[in-house]
């Protein structure tokens, strides 16, 4: 953890604070990517939520397991404490915040 580094949203070094993560879709037969993809805002925090330093900094994975519901809507949760629903509601192939296909909850 760097307290100057979350101030400014810098490390000494010039790079950004920030944990960009993605989530893809693949074909359950083949491995292959399917196109399907979303990504959340850049993570800016040294630590992940719900951590402190120095007593409790474990840095997980930035998802967590995925379940997936009957209609297709992907439940996950992130490293910022939010748990995302995500769903390609208009069978596009692309995900649109817009088009209210990402829910997000803290939690």
């Amino acid at each position: 953890p760097d307290p100057v580094a979350e101030a400014s949203g810098h490390y000494i070094d010039g790079s950004p604070v920030a944990w960009p993560s993605a989530l893809i879709a693949v074909d359950a037969a083949t491995g292959e990517p399917t196109g399907w993809g979303w990504s959340p805002p850049p993570y800016r925090h040294s630590l992940m939520e719900g951590e402190s330093s120095p007593s409790h900094m474990c840095m997980p994975d930035p998802w967590s397991n995925s379940a997936i519901d009957g209609s297709g809507t992907v439940f996950i949760g992130h490293m910022s404490g939010h748990i995302f629903a995500v769903r390609d509601a208009d069978g596009d192939g692309r995900i649109d915040e817009d088009a209210g296909e990402v829910a997000k909850f803290y939690g």
